[in-house]
């Protein structure tokens, strides 16, 4: 199937939210394609313009007036976090095909028991997705839900073994948040009119939080969900109907950072107060604040980390990472590239990362990955001699234990030609 007829359909998807990810780029090169990676640069800095056209996340604008909202507070004589290890103590194996299809493949989360994935696959008859499990043990795929938007990641709710996802229908395209349990469970309506595609799930996995237009951010607790009537429990502290946002819960619960247009703020989830982090802005006029996407937790709650850009249209920044300890803002960037997708490795401060392959979009849709240290700031690439066709969007996602990359890593063959969509893993070992 030639690449350009699958991504068409999958635009056709997201077309209506660009939430989910990057928009396809042009791609010309092949897997096996071996391109020397540049060296990269990061360094604590101040934010340098380098021009995109979209961000890998699109907030929607905000309905609402802003309300005033206090700056954060930090302990500014907090001590430095001190890095684990070096960046070159990591070794990466040659990657693996585990999956393949005959359909575009996304891969969403790995699900805490270590070998199972939570996977979106194209449908073939019409525009839409399945959600579905692949258990990377034995092999065995079991579908959970279809969708005709792909908008939003779905999210595995473990408490439930259940899939919650949003999903928008004609004729109005209202955002409905679903729960799936499988094939043999209907699937169950928890909350409708929703403002944004994205979820996040409570540490405790009891709680979903999401942004309705009518009630602002809502936090709904799953076995109450599934009671007819049960509503949702407003978060404590400022009512924010009718803005648009993502959040992310921190590990320890007792915050949530909070994105969106108007900018970044965190949330105590006790007492219900509420900060804003300002991330500056680039020139002045309307559009000119640094607005967040991406947004997520270190694993110990300290920093976070974030893509940021400005201006209409969208113009593509740095990574950005927010040391919620002293409030200080370090930038990362790659040499002009645009970063596509970032995650954090679950036992200690390091990020993975996938990038432009090559700054000129025309040469492909390809990615490259690496590493970003949170606590040095500096970047190293890994396997640079693999180029990953849209890793950024299909998917790149540490283990639960840290030991293994699992990356999208279709077989393309140029000018344009998908032989094969798949996914693989490559094993992760320290070197002292």
């Amino acid at each position: 199937m030639k690449a350009r007829q699958v991504i068409g359909l999958v635009m056709a998807i997201i077309l209506v939210a660009l939430i989910a990810g990057i928009t396809m780029r042009a791609t010309l090169s092949s897997l096996a394609a071996v391109r020397k990676v540049p060296a990269l640069t990061a360094t604590p800095t101040t934010a340098t313009l380098v021009d995109r056209s979209v961000t890998p996340e699109t907030v929607p604008d905000d309905m609402g007036t802003p309300e005033l909202i206090p700056p954060c507070e930090f302990e500014v004589q907090a001590q430095p976090m001190s890095s684990d290890s070096s960046l070159d103590a990591y070794v990466f194996s040659e990657p693996e095909v585990v999956l393949t299809s005959t359909t575009a493949i996304r891969l969403f989360q790995w699900l805490p028991d270590g070998h199972t994935w939570l996977i979106g696959r194209a449908m073939t008859e019409r525009a839409g997705e399945y959600i579905e499990t692949f258990d990377l043990v034995t092999g065995e795929i079991k579908r959970y839900a279809e969708r005709r938007s792909s908008a939003g990641k779905p999210i595995w709710l473990s408490s439930e073994q259940a899939v919650a996802f949003v999903d928008s229908m004609p004729p109005d395209y209202t955002k409905v948040l679903y729960l799936a349990r499988g094939e043999d469970s209907p699937v169950e309506e928890l909350a409708t009119d929703l403002a944004s595609s994205l979820l996040s799930l409570s540490p405790d996995g009891r709680s979903v939080i999401y942004f309705s237009n009518t009630q602002g951010m809502q936090s709904l607790e799953l076995r109450q969900a599934t009671v007819p009537g049960s509503p949702a429990t407003g978060w404590t502290g400022r009512a924010i109907a009718g803005r648009v946002y993502g959040g992310v819960w921190r590990a320890d619960g007792q915050k949530v950072a909070m994105y969106g247009k108007d900018g970044l703020y965190l949330v105590d989830q006790v007492t219900g107060a509420m900060c804003e982090i300002d991330l500056g802005r680039v020139g002045a006029g309307e559009y000119s604040k640094v607005r967040a996407s991406n947004v997520t937790w270190s694993t110990d709650g300290r920093y976070l980390a974030m893509l940021t850009s400005y201006g209409n249209p969208v113009q593509f920044l740095s990574l950005k990472i927010v040391d919620t300890l002293t409030g200080k803002l370090y930038d990362v960037e790659f040499d002009g590239r645009f970063a596509y997708s970032i995650g954090w490795s679950p036992s200690n401060n390091i990020l993975l990362t996938t990038i432009d392959a090559n700054p000129d979009p025309s040469l492909g849709s390809f990615d490259s990955l690496c590493l970003v240290d949170a606590a040095t700031y500096s970047v190293r690439p890994i396997l640079p001699e693999h180029q990953f066709f849209a890793a950024g969007y299909f998917g790149a996602l540490w283990s639960p234990d840290g030991k293994t990359v699992g990356v999208a890593c279709s077989d393309v063959v140029p000018p344009d030609e998908v032989i094969e969509w798949r996914v693989c893993t490559t094993s992760v070992e320290m070197q002292r």
